[in-house]
């Protein structure tokens, strides 16, 4: 039975959309269970088909996909993925009797004309988009190249600058990093000057084929690019533990319809359009680290390590920012990382204020947040953050395993792991801490 349906069979008998999965790995839906827009991912390329939505955790496979979106009545109970993460997904009885109707459907459905050419239209795309990303895979270095280029003949509006420097970061500060003003206009004159440089954006996530032609002189075929920005905002280079620019993102203007997105032309009109990586931002100090530090978000990896170098005299701390409380994959392999580089004296997990949620006692929880500068519980991140625990507390004990001789030599010592305790926070998160501190110490001083 699991073998006669794919995911695209489940998504035609649902009458959920197919013009959103825009490349190899699926595209993003209003979550059936939360019903909230743009989290509940649909993924047909693994294991005939994964879902999982990264506000509530609902998820499963292609089963699970028709229990939740036929209208069928359903009971939800807690598994645990391979990762060890807990997620939800309906009950066995549920998965069974969905398993009976979908074979009663499709004994009518393929009888119908027509059926099997919609069905696998959908699988062409995904099969087409997954050979063309396999063929466009860039480098580290060639992506930092490119976007290390963009951002070099862009300006940094008032604005934007304004914003960044109440942050707490410095016009040097600012300058180093390399935020710039998003494009708005002349998207394809700053995209020839970096085709002009002999810069290939093929596979580069942002810019996509605007055309071709044939050079009268020469006979060369010459290829037109673009690039994709319609949001206003600024960029934010996103670095892994090389130092080398692998992603932007786009902290917007307007933050109605979210604070940061990423700059990518995952389209499915573009032609040669690239997804984003959804990368974790590596904020490396000069001296050997002591500390790790990991929280949410590059802004705050950014401004935290400039005000810790401010505050301490000193510059022995590494930044993990993962671009969302859930998006964590990237973290056990930068934990392996510093682990075998440095010898780590303390990794300390600093999500907002948001993560003390307490589901026997939220409305004490919302009195103590009312401060200016904090925000209330919320039991998605306060899921995420025990999550994240779990996963560096996991990485620590395999490297504590691996080094065991060392330390019981005392050639080396492990390092401790720290949640960033409630009553210490002195503003929403890390970015908030550190500058609440800096003011605390200007006012003391006068």
């Amino acid at each position: 039975m699991w073998d006669e349906f794919t995911i695209f069979d489940v998504m035609y008998l649902t009458g959920l959309p197919t013009d959103k999965m825009r490349s190899a790995s699926g595209g993003y839906y209003e979550c059936p269970e939360c019903r909230k827009k743009g989290k509940f991912k649909i993924n047909p390329s693994i294991n005939s088909g994964v879902i999982r939505c990264a506000a509530c955790t609902v998820g499963g496979d292609k089963l699970d996909l028709y229990v939740l979106c036929s209208g069928m009545h359903y009971t939800l109970v807690t598994e645990t993925s391979r990762s060890g993460n807990p997620y939800l997904r309906p009950s066995r009885e549920d998965r069974s009797e969905a398993a009976r109707e979908i074979a009663e459907k499709m004994r009518i459905e393929r009888k119908r004309p027509g059926f099997v050419e919609k069905t696998t239209k959908m699988q062409k795309r995904m099969e087409e988009a997954a050979q063309r990303a396999s063929n466009s895979t860039r480098t580290p270095q060639e992506k930092h190249e490119v976007y290390s280029a963009l951002l070099e003949i862009l300006p940094l509006t008032d604005r934007h600058k304004r914003d960044l420097l109440a942050r707490g970061l410095t016009e040097d500060d600012i300058s180093t990093i390399g935020f710039k003003s998003a494009p708005l206009f002349g998207q394809a004159t700053l995209t020839k000057k970096l085709t002009d440089k002999g810069l290939s954006l093929d596979g580069i996530a942002g810019f996509f084929k605007h055309g071709e032609y044939v050079d009268k002189t020469t006979g060369e075929l010459i290829e037109e690019w673009n690039l994709l920005s319609t949001n206003a905002g600024y960029l934010i280079p996103l670095r892994d533990e090389n130092g080398y620019i692998v992603s932007l993102q786009i902290r917007l203007n307007d933050t109605k319809v979210g604070k940061c997105m990423f700059f990518t032309s995952d389209v499915a009109t573009l032609d040669c359009g690239t997804k984003a990586d959804s990368v974790v931002h590596v904020e490396m100090c000069s001296e050997p680290p002591k500390y790790l530090y990991v929280t949410e978000g590059a802004i705050k990896a950014y401004v935290g390590h400039a005000l810790y170098k401010d505050l301490f005299e000193r510059d022995d701390a590494v930044f993990l920012a993962v671009p969302g409380t859930s998006n964590m994959a990237g973290i056990p392999h930068l934990m392996d990382h510093f682990l075998s580089k440095y010898n780590l004296e303390r990794i300390v997990e600093f999500y907002d204020f948001g993560k003390f949620y307490r589901a026997d006692a939220a409305e004490l929880d919302m009195r103590d947040s009312e401060g200016e500068g904090f925000e209330a519980p919320n039991k998605n991140v306060a899921r995420d953050r025990d999550n994240l625990e779990r996963m560096l507390r996991d990485s620590m004990r395999k490297w504590r395993a691996k080094q065991a001789d060392k330390y019981k030599s005392g050639e080396i010592s492990p390092p401790t792991f720290t949640s960033f305790p409630k009553n210490r926070y002195k503003g929403k998160g890390l970015d908030d801490h550190l500058l609440a501190i800096k003011k605390e110490r200007k006012n003391n001083s006068n």
